[in-house]
């Protein structure tokens, strides 16, 4: 039977039920109403008439296109509709793939249904940014994995790559899919409970998974360095990392670094702006490496002192102003590495800590984690269990390990390339936490299966 008919099937439709009731919710609160934060203008002009400009922008083309097609003459009412109907088929892309993997009718339903359920879509449809439109290409990429590694063809390689390219091209920090889509293509393969593949045919499925999600990339990152000299995905990664490791400069460590980039750490140094013009509490009686004052002066740090700073240091003909700056945060963080290390610790405890925090604030997840609470204690008071044999997937993937790996294996990856560069503030620990819902449900579904009864 084709996915078409299968949607249109009682689980299918319990699933579309869901879109229209949450996209009804959505209407009904104004979160189909736009609102423009502080990245909406250098999306909205985007230098579409020079490709040079194109891509030294300190924005990706992703976004920039997608708005270029849904908000023609700069009218955004349609942007959230938009975001939302994207996320919506991509989470029907996921449940195709949970088809593809043999997961049965009505478990394949209502974990797919769960991503409808998650923060960043709640957080953030209505924004002019990226973020939601990026959490729905991430969705489709790994619906796109499933399908692919049930059946490695050159159409379901070339679907997957196209997916994960966009994914990136419309938000950076989305670069960990790269690595995280071969990698869980690769476990979900060795975790197949029939133990069909071979080491040799493993091997060939993981090269052709990580050729699929590399080349691309590496074909738009050799495209800039052709065209502007810059071998990577966009011209801003120095621009976020001085954000954390411009605060650990000191001046007795300005004769430490590279001779050129010197005059840039003495004139930030000097020509700190008054804390007043911040609207966060910047926290300067609190020890350095205090992890509420990093997070609260990161954008201080970037906007009102090393971005003025570089621009007012600048020399004809010299490197760009991303470029200095990361190698002047490389050369700090090169100086007092102790420091960048303890950051990362208490950056990875903030994150975890903001993901299962969020996570219990959501309505729909909280359900989740007190259905499963009592699952566990009528397991544990050890009453009679109902005799049930769930449906078995022919193709030997159980729905909670296929689970368990993309939402933990996702979350790692995307913190790993968040906190590195920036602290894990929360629309980025929202997109961490995308495929917990999900988890939950399946957790629900299999503890389901052993529920206890009593006469």
């Amino acid at each position: 039977m084709s996915a078409m008919k299968r949607l249109f099937r009682p689980p299918g439709l319990v699933l579309l039920a869901q879109v229209v009731l949450v996209g009804l919710w959505l209407w009904l609160s104004g979160r189909f109403v736009p609102m423009p934060v502080n990245d909406t203008p250098s999306y909205r002009e985007f230098p579409w008439h020079s490709v040079h400009d194109a891509l030294t922008h300190i924005r990706t083309p992703g976004y920039p296109a997608f708005l270029a097609v849904v908000a023609p003459g700069k009218n955004l009412a349609a942007v959230p509709i938009a975001h939302y109907l994207v996320y919506c088929l991509s989470v029907i892309l996921f449940w195709r793939g949970l088809m593809s993997l043999g997961v049965a009718n009505w478990p394949r339903a209502w974990v797919a249904s769960a991503l409808l359920y998650a923060n960043i879509l709640h957080g953030y449809v209505n924004t002019i940014a990226s973020d939601t439109l990026a959490a729905a290409l991430a969705i489709a990429s790994v619906g796109l994995l499933f399908r692919a590694i049930t059946k490695l063809t050159l159409g379901s390689l070339l679907m997957l790559a196209t997916s994960v390219l966009a994914t990136c091209l419309v938000r950076p920090a989305y670069l960990s899919l790269v690595v995280f889509v071969p990698i869980l293509g690769v476990l979900l393969l060795i975790c197949r409970r029939d133990g069909r593949l071979t080491g040799k045919q493993l091997s060939r499925s993981g090269g052709m998974l990580v050729a699929a999600t590399f080349a691309p990339l590496l074909t738009y990152c050799g495209l800039r360095a052709i065209v502007v000299g810059q071998f990577g995905l966009v011209a801003f990664g120095g621009v976020n990392l001085i954000g954390i490791a411009g605060q650990f400069l000191e001046p007795e460590m300005v004769p430490q670094l590279p001779a050129d980039l010197q005059p840039l750490a003495v004139f930030a140094l000097e020509h700190q702006p008054p804390e007043s013009k911040s609207d966060v509490d910047l926290m300067s009686d609190a020890p350095v490496l205090n992890y509420q004052r990093i997070e609260n002066r990161y954008d201080w740090t970037i906007w009102d002192t090393f971005l003025p700073s570089a621009k007012a240091t600048e020399t004809e003909g010299g490197a760009s102003t991303n470029s200095r700056l990361r190698r002047l945060a490389q050369a700090i963080i090169f100086d007092r590495p102790g420091m960048y290390v303890v950051y990362l610790a208490k950056a990875f405890r903030r994150a975890v800590y903001k993901i299962v925090g969020d996570t219990l604030l959501n309505p729909y997840c909280l359900a989740l984690c007190l259905g499963i609470t009592v699952q566990i204690l009528l397991r544990i008071l050890r009453w009679r269990m109902i005799p049930s044999e769930p449906e078995r997937d022919p193709s030997g993937y159980r729905l909670l390990d296929v689970m368990t790996l993309t939402a933990l294996l996702y979350a790692v990856c995307q913190m790993v390339v968040v906190i590195l560069v920036c602290p894990p503030l929360g629309r980025m620990t929202d997109a961490m936490a995308l495929f917990v819902p999900s988890l939950l449900m399946a957790i629900l579904i299999d503890r389901k299966s052993a529920t206890p009864s009593h006469d």
